[in-house]
């Protein structure tokens, strides 16, 4: 690619950046909807150890739970850091017509610094999605992430605003159909009844800690308690 020319580069807005994760996501709720269609008990279990909290899972169920997680983040996060090393998009950013490229000399970034690339991002959006909010008011439209790994987003394709506007319609559309699915069978009910339960006892437990705590608390300061009103007494 060539070197970036700095007057005539127009670098990808906010919106389309971010419309470009959701070609890869609309993809992944159509298989897991039609997981859902071919094995709803199984599909379902899944989803329950996905959001579940570990105090109600086995030990065989936890190391099922992290492995699930684990191995789906790595599927992405390999898919996403070999496309860019590859040809600067992925399958999503092609079709609004971004690419990711070297803010130095505007060649394709390579494996090891498109997966560190993601991790920076992760990591944002773990700050509150704070360091993503910064991109539109930075001169070069870079997020943290972007700025940390010497990278901008660049809209080669000059595409219009309603194709990044179909793609939210089409993320929107498998994602509610995806949610109706669970909500609609008697064993979503069961694993969404399975999770508020489960949100509700920890609840209860976390008020018995608190409690538990400030029994504690009263217990050990007794004694000072006791020589505070002795000495009062004695005063008086």
């Amino acid at each position: 690619m060539a070197e970036l020319n700095q007057d005539t580069t127009v670098y990808a807005g906010f919106y389309r950046r971010y419309a470009a994760l959701t070609p890869e996501i609309t993809l992944f709720l159509f298989l897991s909807y039609i997981w859902l269609l071919i094995s709803p008990a199984s599909h379902l279990e899944y989803l329950y150890l996905m959001n579940a909290e570990s105090e109600l899972l086995s030990e065989h169920e936890k190391i099922l739970s992290i492995l699930y997680n684990v191995a789906s983040g790595l599927i992405f996060i390999f898919y996403y850091s070999f496309m860019l090393s590859r040809s600067g998009a992925t399958y999503g950013k092609k079709i609004l017509g971004i690419k990711v490229v070297s803010s130095v000399d505007g060649e394709y970034i390579g494996f090891g610094r498109a997966f560190l690339r993601y991790i920076g991002f992760i990591i944002s959006c773990m700050l509150l999605f704070l360091p993503l909010i910064i991109q539109p008011f930075t001169k070069r439209k870079q997020a943290l992430h972007d700025k940390t790994s010497k990278t901008v987003v660049i809209d080669e394709e000059g595409r219009t605003g309603w194709v990044t506007f179909l793609v939210f319609i089409a993320f929107f559309a498998s994602f509610g159909l995806y949610v109706y699915q669970i909500v609609s069978t008697a064993e979503g009910r069961k694993a969404l009844e399975a999770i508020e339960a489960n949100i509700a006892y920890l609840e209860q437990a976390q008020e018995a800690n608190n409690a538990a705590g400030i029994d504690q608390q009263v217990e050990n300061n007794q004694p000072i308690v006791n020589e505070i009103i002795e000495i009062t007494e004695d005063v008086s």
